[in-house]
């Protein structure tokens, strides 16, 4: 399980089992979540986005800011700023490296 804190100073922590990495990247490189997180359209989204058979290899996404907490999995179609905000934590992701 992968685990991706974004602070609003621009830290990213990504922590991986037991490994812990942090990454300075800037408030502007993760202001464009912030933006999409303080939509209206995204404070009105629901809890759980989930399929209605659960039973595959999905993977889960918990997305909490200070609104609350949103549970997805693949398998769905996202409304449009539940899949925004996932895709602009992915790409936040992908510039934190966890070596092992």
């Amino acid at each position: 399980m992968q685990r991706l804190v974004v602070w609003s100073d621009g830290k990213l922590e990504l922590a991986n089992g037991t490994s812990v990495v942090t990454v300075n990247s800037s408030p502007e490189q993760i202001q464009p979540l912030v933006e999409v997180v303080n939509r209206p359209e995204f404070k009105a989204l629901g809890g759980q986005y989930l399929p209605k058979d659960t039973c595959c290899d999905f993977f889960t996404y918990v997305l909490t800011t200070d609104e609350g907490t949103i549970t997805t999995m693949d398998g769905v179609e996202w409304p449009e700023p539940l899949g925004e905000a996932l895709k602009l934590m992915f790409d936040l992701q992908a510039t934190v490296t966890i070596d092992r």
